[in-house]
């Protein structure tokens, strides 16, 4: 259901926020005029009083901040997206001929685990859930200063679900002497979602965690390794820069709240 045009319902948000929530169609605020457009912002604000709307520009349309900015948007994020190519990866290559240079000196005496795990009743929900909430603390939620901080830990949680909902949806655990530390989530060759229980945040061990991921993937046959991150995020973002990923796509992510 769109309102005005420009406005589309996002239940999912209007789930996790608790307030009806929208997002933006940035085609749509490419082909009118900007006094179109706060004409629909006028409008839509004279029949909601209490809302949460996202937008998300490229930046070939980063001109039209000023529009959104007028009407009350802010930035909360800039995202890109890394892609490493597998075949061309040297840092890969070496990887799988010896895993065990990837692994940190003072832990060259445990055993790490990297595997994919069934939906069956031993799934490990809370565990993942757990690992989630710890890890992500640089989303556009948790820096949005309109945005309560167990209502963006909540958002995550609904998150999971929701991926664990979706079957084209594969989830792996990295474990350390049987222990899960970490997991990954991903639909093909794209990762949607990764962490580290806290304990373990900082020891060294996310090349082990990725590398594994884009071997996984090699012997799946896929020829690149995509994600999307936020720029907030510079502990994976450095991360992924020695690993040789190159970065793309750059997006800029605002968030607009009426509470009433």
């Amino acid at each position: 259901m769109t309102h005005h045009n420009i406005f589309y319902e996002t239940p999912w948000e209007t789930r996790n926020l608790g307030i009806p929530s929208y997002a933006i169609d940035e085609e749509y605020l490419t082909n009118v005029s900007q006094e179109d457009i706060s004409s629909e912002f006028s409008l839509f604000r004279k029949i909601n009083k209490n809302y949460f709307i996202f937008a998300r520009l490229s930046k070939k349309n980063l001109h039209l901040a000023t529009v959104l900015e007028k009407n009350g948007f802010y930035v909360v994020e800039c995202a890109i997206s890394p892609y490493l190519r597998l075949a061309r990866s040297e840092v890969l290559s070496r990887f799988m001929r010896n895993e065990s240079y990837f692994i940190p000196k003072k832990y060259k005496d445990r055993i790490f685990r990297y595997y994919s795990i069934d939906r069956d009743h031993e799934f490990p929900e809370s565990e993942l859930k757990a690992i989630a909430r710890e890890s992500f603390s640089d989303d556009r939620f948790h820096i949005d200063h309109n945005c309560p901080t167990d209502i963006a830990d909540g958002r995550i949680s609904s998150w999971v679900d929701d991926l664990i909902s979706d079957p084209d949806i594969s989830f792996y655990v990295l474990t350390l002497n049987d222990k899960i530390i970490a997991f990954t989530a991903k639909k093909k060759n794209h990762y949607i979602l990764g962490g580290f229980q806290k304990n373990y945040i900082r020891s060294g061990l996310g090349e082990l965690l990725y590398l594994n991921g884009c071997k996984i993937l090699k012997e799946q046959e896929y020829k690149t390794f995509e994600t999307q991150i936020s720029t907030n995020n510079l502990l994976v973002l450095n991360l992924y820069a020695r690993l040789g990923f190159k970065f793309k796509n750059t997006q800029y992510s605002f968030h607009c709240w009426s509470k009433e």
